[in-house]
């Protein structure tokens, strides 16, 4: 079977086969009101949004599919969409963890958007665990509800919702190519489709891919790694070289302390 692959903001798209059209969202039902303290010691409702398209991202910040997932959701959604007037990220931790657990996630996600605290009672009313994100459109509907961040469906609802949208053009705006990476990690992302890391020194390392429920389905790297520049790709196959089905998977690199985490999306075509 012929391997396209398409690189796009951050995440690795591993084409096999032809993709259809993304599937229409509908309307469904009413998102719930939550107001909710933030980690910048201010207060959010999401009634105050009302008029907006606004994206909700439910995380642990022990969980680290949620750094990566968090990670795709600036590099992916909130740097490209944030110049929209009607347009609004919101991240909800549903753990209640501290204030220092909650400024370690998003030093290691690299998100920008508004971190909401004590939001487990939300999450409850939402219907939610971890790891979920949702968007909502300008009369306060649930648009999209989704385990991960399934990128191309959710990118392409936001384009619909924002279509004419008024937007103010940033002077300053990072490049789509980048991937945000945490300031204790080694410089690295994806290059040319491979996952890329850099050693400072010799280490054990791992590489594993997750599915969209936290399965891990391949080990691609096991072993003691020297010093410099490493990359590893994946076939998109699991540990028995089977086939996998297509959708959103993580891939995680471990070397001692440090941990690096990131999407791949696999799609037939």
């Amino acid at each position: 079977m012929k391997i396209g692959i398409h690189f796009r903001a951050g995440i690795l798209l591993l084409w096999l086969g032809l993709t259809g059209s993304l599937p229409a969202q509908t309307p469904g039902t009413p998102a719930p009101d939550f107001t909710l303290p933030t980690l910048d010691g201010t207060e959010i409702s999401l009634s105050n949004y009302r008029g907006k398209v606004v994206f909700l991202f439910f995380f642990d910040p022990r969980c680290m599919l949620c750094i990566g997932a968090a990670q795709s959701t600036e590099a992916n959604i909130h740097r490209p969409y944030r110049a929209y007037l009607d347009f609004q990220a919101l991240a909800l931790d549903v753990s209640d963890a501290s204030e220092e657990a909650l400024h370690r996630f998003a030093e290691q996600s690299g998100i920008s958007y508004p971190i909401c605290r004590n939001a487990s009672a939300v999450a409850r009313k939402y219907g939610v665990t971890k790891n979920v994100s949702l968007v909502i459109d300008r009369e306060g509907m649930v648009r999209f509800r989704g385990q991960g961040v399934r990128v191309p469906r959710i990118t392409a609802l936001l384009d619909s919702l924002l279509k004419g949208a008024p937007h103010q053009p940033e002077a300053s705006a990072p490049s789509a190519q980048e991937v945000p990476q945490s300031k204790a990690a080694p410089a690295g992302g994806m290059i040319q489709g491979w996952i890329s890391f850099r050693l400072k020194h010799p280490a054990r390392v791992t590489v594993k891919i997750y599915d969209e429920n936290g399965v891990e389905v391949r080990t691609l790297v096991d072993r003691q790694a020297e010093a410099g520049n490493h990359h590893v790709m994946w076939d998109g196959q699991d540990d028995d070289h089977r086939p996998m089905p297509e959708g959103e998977y993580t891939y995680v690199v471990t070397a001692g302390k440090f941990r690096q985490s990131g999407t791949i999306v696999l799609k037939r075509r």
